[in-house]
């Protein structure tokens, strides 16, 4: 490396987002500078370094050995600095009003929002909540573009710039209508296979989201209709002969409106771990940690009914 008595250490700030998002593009969106302020800076960098950085990779680019080299020794350094500096946000949650943003996978939406919306009565902030996008990255880009404050999901990433936290576990369980002629409090393995399914598609993983949580090869079902809302599907079981597999929660708070059964799975189901992600530079930012507080608050009170 070049000598250099007044490095810019904004040109680190610049490199770490174009290296997480290996588009200068979105690192220009989640800095909120030009796409030329970023194409220069990393420019500068690479004149200091005095190695190429960054290479065209088909229509992206992709980071040079050097650049993954600079890469692991300097995150977790700035992300201390950046923790250290987020924690002197002033926030007050029984008088700053402000709006956190929420994404979450539909069962969780139906079953913490309720209880959220009781929590917040005596604070000032409000708690938004999205579906899960259909793009994974586009997710996690917005999360660490702070667009989104907070993930509930049903995947743990594997890196160092983002945080998690189990929250919630539940089991899946079978699902038909309580006018079913054929079946009552027992689900057999031939009657399951028997039956017509309505399933719900997790698009995400190109799988059904019984196929996704048992642990056995599910063989051939018959489709009856297929979903990728897991309240239309259930709508669907209301008011038809076929079955379908739900998070036991969601089912058990649509039993009572759509005259529901709720049946044990023949097969052994995984359970379903929800976990809360976050970047782990606002580890201790007073609004944030606020924020996963009453999540963890609410899901504690959940557990225990």
């Amino acid at each position: 490396m070049s000598q250099n008595k007044h490095f810019d250490l904004n040109l680190l700030r610049v490199f770490l987002s174009v290296y997480n998002t290996c588009s200068f593009t979105k690192a220009a969106e989640e800095l909120d500078l030009t796409q030329s302020s970023v194409s220069n800076a990393i420019l500068r960098l690479k004149k200091t370094v005095g190695e190429e950085l960054f290479i065209r990779a088909g229509r992206g680019i992709q980071p040079t050995a050097v650049a993954n080299q600079l890469y692991h020794q300097l995150e977790n350094s700035m992300l201390k600095v950046e923790q250290t500096v987020n924690s002197f946000e002033q926030f007050d949650p029984l008088h700053t009003a402000r709006e956190f943003h929420v994404y979450a996978i539909e069962s969780v939406i139906h079953i913490l929002q309720p209880r959220l919306d009781k929590y917040l009565k005596d604070y000032a902030p409000t708690i938004i909540f999205h579906e899960l996008p259909a793009q994974e990255q586009q997710m996690y880009d917005q999360l660490q573009a702070e667009q989104i404050d907070v993930v509930l999901d049903i995947v743990q990433p594997d890196v160092v710039s983002l945080s998690s936290e189990a929250i919630l576990s539940e089991k899946m369980c079978c699902v038909v209508s309580r006018h079913h002629p054929r079946i009552n409090e027992v689900l057999s393995k031939e009657q399951f296979l028997e039956e017509s399914h309505v399933f719900f598609n997790m698009r995400r993983f190109n799988l059904t989201i019984a196929d996704y949580f048992t642990y056995e090869r599910l063989p051939y079902r018959k489709m009856y209709c297929e979903h990728s809302s897991l309240m239309s599907m259930l709508a669907t079981t209301a008011r038809s002969e076929a079955i379908s597999m739900a998070p036991y929660s969601l089912a058990k708070q649509c039993e009572g409106m759509f005259e529901l059964r709720l049946i044990d799975s023949p097969y052994k189901t995984k359970p379903i771990n929800i976990f809360m992600v976050w970047p782990s530079r606002l580890k201790n930012n007073t609004s944030h940690t606020w924020l996963r507080e009453a999540i963890l608050t609410v899901s504690k009170e959940l557990k225990s009914h």
